[in-house]
């Protein structure tokens, strides 16, 4: 997924997607949570309505999401017996 957008035929499908997701587990969840979720959702259809996209993600979050963490055991510093 590089720079291109989701179309709001798209996001609408998605957004159906995730409703169904809640209904189907809306008696084990808390009430915040589809509560914060639809809130959410409607806030990011009604942008992207309007034209607007979703806001850019930051290096710093890309860089994070890319790095893996190194394992103990390929670690040149530890010493082996």
């Amino acid at each position: 997924m590089g720079n291109e957008r989701i179309t709001y035929e798209n996001l609408l499908g998605i957004s159906a997607c995730v409703a169904l997701a809640l209904i189907a587990h809306l008696s084990s969840l808390p009430l915040w949570v589809p509560v914060v979720v639809v809130v959410c959702a409607l806030i990011r259809l009604s942008l992207a309505r309007k034209g607007r996209g979703a806001p850019p993600r930051s290096r710093a979050r890309r860089r994070c999401l890319h790095r893996r963490p190194e394992s103990p055991s390929r670690r040149s510093d530890i010493r082996r017996p």
